[in-house]
């Protein structure tokens, strides 16, 4: 089982916070947070699908799937 920072379990379909490195140039990375939706998991990993843009906040109507 899996858990977050606040030592919370993980489960399939919540809402979290996730953040990734994205790359912004060339050769510039910087952390960026999405809105996703945990879709599944790995033996090592949580499978979350990105509903938001880069640092940018949402509302539930405005969710769109961008990946996983």
């Amino acid at each position: 089982m899996f858990e977050s920072f606040i030592k919370d379990n993980i489960h399939i379909r919540d809402i979290v916070k996730n953040i990734k490195n994205t790359r912004t140039g060339s050769s510039t990375v910087r952390k960026c947070k999405f809105v996703g939706l945990v879709t599944g998991f790995t033996k090592s990993k949580v499978k979350i699908m990105q509903l938001s843009k880069e640092d940018q906040w949402v509302y539930p109507n405005e969710c769109y799937p961008y990946g996983e």
